[in-house]
């Protein structure tokens, strides 16, 4: 049986951001400003980190992030994204905690915001708590356009769990894309960084602190396509890439009635940035246009942009220009000038991990050199333990040659870090079949058919399908 070791996954140090033009307007007046901020308009990046962003458990054992948007007496609203928090499309908050760097706390309330008219990902949870939590200041989404600088702020999956977990800040660019159409669940804000599991959930902010948007989806660029000749069953498969999604903070003004909410009970700022702020708010170097046209799959005009950055942009520039004109060249399937540029880029800074990660998914997928592939894999687990997505395609590459043991202890730590990898349930269940363990072998395999179903993932869902019919009428794979 043949893998698909398709889907990359791009992390990067630098963003790029889509802000749809069609953003709900927002007119209201600003609130008083709060007594702690640094200046008369903006707050400290680091204290909205420690005193408004927090950890969300649920008991399913997955994690996100949310931020603290009101207060009522010791009452505090958190504002994330509904796939966060809620199991089977519920949101038992009873499942639930609210952990900080001062404490862990009980949800007492909560109430998913996604069965709207607008259908968007988005829930709120309250909990109660004697601690002195700031709530956050709103702008408007519409005050971000191309280059502009922003800030990501929520809670990574750590290596080893720290006690107490602690936040993490997130410098990125934005940049301004135009599209003709609204994306599915409210993401209309897109960049690329290098977010990890656990962030869904997390604040976008501007350079003063003030929330413009919801982080809440990685690596999900949607619309790029890879063909593949390794599986025909399969033409056509969409990677991962480096342009995460958040929702503008201005669609969830529209739902304040839904949240039992008040523009009142909100700390409202839309003052424009302080002089002092505006020579750091916007970038308009080469690398910035190419991350717009490579989101907008100009793949040729991207390289050309990437190609100037590199001759013409700052020097510390370089390993993100070669990057994602490495990105650019898989995306028109020129796989060797793509390999040469993910090797220069590493080559230029060793931490860029995942130059590391693509190159390795090309050298076993498309040129089958295992041997290569196998260490890029392993230097990532190395570094990461915690990384299931490499553990996943070194399990891959263990099936490949045969090593079926190695390959079903990777798919097993793979799952225990990330319960929604779907091909790592689909191939545990290939393996147990082979061992004659059909009762396992059918429950990973109906496993992995609901992951790609909420995918929606046909090709997939009908291979799964397709397996589980097998093994019911006694067929070996």
């Amino acid at each position: 049986m043949e893998i698909n070791l398709s889907l990359f996954k791009i992390k990067s140090y630098v963003i790029s951001l889509l802000v749809m033009l069609d953003i709900f307007a927002l007119t209201i007046i600003s609130n008083a400003v709060e007594a702690n901020k640094v200046t008369a308009d903006c707050r400290n990046i680091q204290d909205i980190a420690d005193n408004s962003i927090v950890k969300i458990d649920h008991f399913d054992d997955f994690s996100g992030s949310g931020v603290i948007i009101a207060k009522q007496n010791n009452i505090y609203t958190v504002l994330t994204v509904a796939h966060a928090v809620k199991s089977q499309e519920i949101l038992d908050y009873d499942r639930l905690t609210i952990q900080s760097q001062y404490g862990q706390h009980n949800v007492i309330d909560g109430q998913l915001l996604d069965h709207t008219s607008q259908f968007l990902d988005l829930a709120i949870i309250r909990f109660q708590s004697s601690r002195n939590y700031i709530p956050i200041t709103f702008t408007s989404s519409q005050q971000t356009e191309q280059g502009k600088n922003v800030y990501l702020l929520g809670y990574p999956l750590p290596h080893i769990d720290p006690n107490p977990p602690k936040p993490e800040i997130k410098q990125i660019k934005t940049t301004l894309i135009r599209k003709i159409y609204k994306r599915p669940r409210g993401y209309d804000m897109r960049y690329s960084s290098d977010t990890s599991s656990g962030m869904s959930g997390g604040a976008i902010l501007d350079v003063c602190g003030r929330l413009l948007g919801i982080h809440g989806r990685g690596d999900s660029p949607g619309d790029v396509e890879l063909r593949t000749e390794i599986d025909e069953r399969i033409p056509i498969i969409p990677f991962k890439g480096d342009f995460a999604s958040g929702i503008p903070i201005d669609y969830f003004i529209n739902l304040l009635p839904l949240a039992t909410l008040q523009k009142s009970d909100l700390d409202i700022n839309l003052k424009p940035l302080p002089k002092r702020l505006l020579d750091q708010d916007r970038d308009n170097s080469y690398i910035i246009v190419g991350f717009s046209e490579l989101d907008a799959r100009n793949y040729q005009s991207a390289i050309k942009k990437f190609t100037k950055s590199i001759e013409q942009d700052p020097k510390n520039y370089q390993p993100i220009a070669y990057f994602y004109r490495g990105l650019s060249y898989s995306s028109i399937e020129d796989k060797q000038k793509a390999v040469n540029d993910y090797s220069t880029a590493i080559r230029l800074d060793n931490n860029l991990l995942s130059a590391r990660y693509n190159r390795g998914l090309i050298f076993a997928r498309d040129f089958g050199y295992y041997d290569e592939a196998l260490k890029d894999f392993e230097e990532l687990i190395k570094r990461n333990p915690r990384d299931a997505d490499a553990l996943l395609q070194r399990g891959n590459i263990y099936f490949q040659r045969g090593n079926k043991q190695q390959a079903l202890n990777d798919y097993t730590t793979a799952i225990s870090l990330n319960k929604q990898l779907g091909d790592a349930f689909h191939y545990r269940g290939i393996i147990y079949h082979q061992q004659n363990k059909n009762e396992e072998a059918l429950e990973d395999l109906r496993r992995a058919k609901d992951i790609f179903a909420l995918e929606r993932n046909l090709q997939k869902f009908e291979r799964a399908n397709n397996a589980i019919l097998d093994i019911q009428g006694g067929v070996k794979r």
